[in-house]
């Protein structure tokens, strides 16, 4: 009984002597974070087709700084940084004129581009010019005579 017990008591310095020969290792990671300034878009000039006449063919307006019908943006943030800019799709944008409904009472808007293409850079002073041109659909020969509107969304956002 003696060497049972010896052999219970030896097993107890092993256990509690054995995590104080194990290898342990640490490290210290920090977190960071640099918040930067929020960017923003602020239209400046809404797209404009000009007049219209029922029937024509599609109208194309470039995203052309010089063409003062393209739609102007100003987008600020942090300085030096670059965004992307994402434009509606196809389709997706209708002009419409007494509440739309039906082919005579609207015109689509499709051919979205920007200047800058897809990706803009934010100048030392923390702004940036981005001009939206698109083109609108053939208008029917029986199209409503009318002011025509129509929201679309431009989103720029850091890459």
């Amino acid at each position: 009984m003696r060497t049972t017990g010896l052999k219970k008591m030896g097993l107890l310095v092993v256990l509690l002597v054995l995590p104080k020969f194990a290898m342990a290792a640490t490290a210290t990671a920090q977190a960071l974070a640099n918040v930067i300034a929020q960017l923003t878009i602020t239209k400046e000039r809404d797209l404009n087709f000009g007049d219209l006449v029922a029937g024509s063919v599609a109208v194309p307006v470039p995203a052309d700084p010089s063409e003062v019908r393209a739609a102007k943006f100003m987008v600020a943030g942090q300085p030096n940084a670059e965004f992307n800019i994402t434009l509606p799709a196809d389709g997706s944008v209708i002009m419409r004129t007494a509440g739309g409904g039906s082919p005579e009472t609207e015109i689509g808007v499709n051919t979205f581009a920007s200047l800058p293409a897809t990706r803009g850079t934010i100048d030392p002073a923390g702004s940036a010019e981005l001009f939206v041109g698109a083109t609108s659909a053939d208008l029917l020969p029986t199209q409503a005579q009318g002011g025509y509107t129509g929201d679309f969304v431009v989103e720029v956002v850091y890459p």
